[in-house]
C-alpha cells in the first residue's frame, strides 16, 4: 500500500536515472491509500508512463506472475527485469533468504532493486522487521551497490537512524553476477555465514 505521506521518498526514488526503465517487476499488487499523486494503483501509474509491468504476488488474483516467493523462482524471470520494486512485501514471506535471493536474481545487470520494509518497530506487522544492516549487507555482497537509502516514520517524518516503527526505504543497481551470499551475525558485525 503505498501511502501519501511517503510521497516525497517515492518523488525521490522516481527520480533516479533508470527507475522507470521496462521490464518493471512489481513485488506485490500496490494500490494507493489518499494520493492523487499516483492515482488508483502503482501498476496504472506506471503503464501511463510507458513502463511494461508484470506484478508478482502469490496471494492477490490480479498479479500476471504467481509465485510463492519462499520457493526459487523459475529460470525464465533471472535476471529478465530492469526494475524490481518491492514495496512493503518481503516482511510477509518466511523464508527470508530464498525471498532476498529470488528478488535480486530477478534483477538484470545495471538493473535497479528497490526495497520499503520495516527495519524497527512494528509489532505484528508481517513475520519480520529486520535489520537494516544485514539487509544493506546482503545487497552490497551479492553484486549491487546502494544508490539510495533513507530511514523514515510511519507518518513519513525523515529519520537519520532506525527507532520506533521506522521504514528502511533502498534503491540498489546491480552491477555485477555472483554467488548468493548469505550473512550472519557476530556480537558487533554482520559478515559472510
Amino acid at each position: 500500500m503505498i501511502l501519501e505521506q511517503h510521497i516525497q521518498y517515492y518523488k525521490e526514488i522516481f527520480a533516479l536515472d533508470g527507475f522507470f526503465q521496462s521490464p518493471f517487476l512489481m513485488f506485490g499488487y500496490q494500490e494507493m491509500k489518499s494520493t492523487t499523486f499516483l492515482g488508483k494503483d502503482f501498476k496504472s501509474f506506471l503503464e501511463k508512463k510507458g513502463v511494461i509491468v508484470t506484478v508478482l504476488d502469490y496471494l492477490d488474483t490480479r498479479a500476471d506472475l504467481i509465485h510463492d516467493m519462499n520457493k526459487p523462482i523459475r529460470a525464465e524471470h533471472l535476471f529478465a527485469y530492469n526494475t524490481f520494486c518491492d514495496i512493503g512485501c518481503l516482511e510477509h514471506v518466511f523464508d527470508t533468504r530464498q525471498c532476498l535471493k529470488n528478488c535480486l536474481d530477478m534483477v538484470a545487470i545495471e538493473g535497479l532493486y528497490m526495497l520499503h520494509t520495516p527495519v524497527a518497530g512494528y509489532v505484528n506487522h508481517g513475520l519480520h522487521t529486520f535489520n537494516a544492516g544485514m539487509l544493506k549487507w546482503v545487497v552490497e555482497n551479492n553484486g549491487f551497490e546502494i544508490v539510495y537509502e533513507q530511514y523514515s516514520s510511519k507518518g513519513g517524518e525523515r529519520l537519520s537512524k532506525p527507532q520506533g516503527d521506522a521504514l528502511l526505504w533502498l534503491v540498489a543497481k546491480r552491477r555485477e553476477v555472483v554467488d548468493f551470499k548469505i550473512p550472519m551475525q557476530t556480537r558487533n558485525d554482520i559478515i559472510e555465514a
